[in-house]
């Protein structure tokens, strides 16, 4: 069987069933490396096996177990063909949460790079977490062993900068900190990157994302995306129809302008979740109107030279 390097010795060739060389050097503690989070929190990473636990890996018993089980996963993941659809920089962690039980650890994949968390089992195949909490629960709990892609603070800056626009508007948004908040968490930003701009090392950097992300994820699940009150509303009330004269009046301006009317009326409605408004997706269409207005603008401008276009 095919398996990645590093997990080979994992399985016997004639039968395929997995065995536990804890005597080869590739599965002792010396071959861990220990981290310690910002919060003094301890975790181990093997960087051949690509395996994270907060686990004790000094007990022989206890990384007999995590490493089987993650081969067991791994196994099933390629026996199904999943495995294909892990991306190259895949790691597998491993949780403790039931000693006694037929499934000890729960087990989940992450991608730095892809900045996802995947799950695989017999029920539900290959999943990717839609959740983006949960990557970013990971980047808390393991944030040392590896960098984050620059992805990572685009959107870390990103998030910051919705929630300062709408605090700017004064509306109650989906954004978690206040005007105050904002600053103080920009503030903190700037004196960790410039330690790295320095070229020192900051690992503890790529925990805050996290720690920050973690909050704006969190709430926006639990707000279903959208601002507070339109929220409460989008969660328990089902679209409504059209009034009679929208209807008539959407027959004609479809029959006097034929596609056009009907495709930019589908786009706008695609920013109304359940009938409700989601502003980032209505910010989204018109900076993507603009740009199509504004590229047809220039069209025309080159061909009507003397023709002053006003809009």
């Amino acid at each position: 069987m095919s398996m990645f390097e590093g997990w080979r010795q994992f399985f016997s060739p004639q039968s395929e069933e997995i065995i536990y060389p804890y005597g080869s050097a590739i599965v002792q503690p010396k071959a861990w490396i220990r981290y310690t989070q910002p919060n003094g929190w301890v975790y181990y990473y093997h960087p051949i096996l690509r395996v994270i636990t907060s686990e004790d890996i000094h007990d022989t018993e206890m990384v007999e177990s995590i490493l089987s089980c993650a081969a067991e996963h791994l196994a099933c993941m390629e026996d199904d063909g999943s495995i294909v659809h892990l991306p190259n920089d895949w790691q597998i962690s491993m949780v403790l949460v039931d000693p006694d039980g037929e499934d000890p650890f729960a087990i989940s994949m992450q991608s730095w790079n892809d900045m996802g968390s995947y799950t695989s089992s017999e029920e539900n195949g290959f999943q990717r977490i839609q959740n983006k909490s949960h990557f970013w629960e990971t980047v808390v709990e393991y944030p040392m062993h590896r960098p984050l892609p620059l992805a990572a603070e685009t959107e870390f800056l990103g998030a910051l900068s919705r929630g300062a626009d709408e605090s700017s508007l004064g509306v109650k948004s989906i954004f978690p900190y206040d005007g105050r908040q904002l600053k103080l968490l920009l503030r903190i930003y700037r004196d960790l990157k410039a330690l790295r701009d320095a070229g020192e090392k900051v690992p503890a950097l790529d925990w805050y994302f996290g720690r920050v992300m973690c909050e704006i994820e969190h709430h926006h699940e639990t707000t279903f995306e959208t601002g507070t009150p339109i929220t409460h509303h989008a969660a328990y009330h089902q679209k409504t129809e059209d009034e009679y004269w929208i209807r008539v009046l959407d027959v004609l301006l479809s029959f006097f302008f034929f596609g056009t009317h009907k495709m930019y009326r589908g786009r706008l409605r695609a920013t109304e979740p359940r009938g409700c408004p989601h502003l980032p997706y209505f910010r989204k269409l018109m900076t993507s109107l603009l740009v199509e207005w504004a590229g047809h603008r220039v069209s025309c401008g080159r061909n009507c030279l003397s023709y002053p276009l006003r809009y």
